[in-house]
């Protein structure tokens, strides 16, 4: 919901009726004290007459394709992002969990953006449970961690 400042008494002006003008003004004289057009003057009582001042303060639905994803599937999106990994990799792709939640990757890559997720930006390292892995340190004789001097 957006929500316009408007002056208090700009208010009481557009919230009388259409047939007689707000306190003497006509819709052209109402439209250039609240620096706007008089059809948008004409849109705000009409909205006034038909809906209070919730018509003039709140917006109404606008125009667009409906959401095609519920809000469980997107949940389960975001859940697995954050609690699992690929089995062939350390963190999720856009193209792999589409494929992995059978959507496509754009609807993956919205999700992610709306949650600001990011999971190729992991906070820690996580070491290797390979045991052929060696430490830096220890293929230098462990030269880099002792002091100079």
């Amino acid at each position: 919901m957006v929500i316009i400042v408007v002056p208090r008494a700009a208010l009481y002006c557009v919230s009388t009726s259409s047939s007689v003008p707000a306190k003497g003004l006509a819709n052209r004289v109402l439209a250039r004290k609240l620096c706007t057009s008089v059809p948008t003057v004409l849109l705000w009582r009409k909205r006034f007459e038909s809906d209070g001042i919730a018509g003039i303060l709140e917006d109404r639905p606008r125009s667009g394709r409906p959401k095609r994803i519920s809000a469980e599937r997107e949940a389960a999106i975001v859940e697995a992002t954050m609690k699992t990994t690929p089995k062939d990799s350390t963190h999720w792709s856009v193209r792999a969990m589409a494929a992995a939640q059978k959507v496509s990757s754009a609807t993956v890559q919205r999700i992610w953006k709306k949650h600001k997720l990011q999971p190729h930006r992991v906070e820690s390292f996580k070491f290797s449970n390979d045991p052929q892995f060696a430490p830096e340190g220890s293929r230098h004789g462990g030269a880099l961690y002792e002091p100079a001097g």
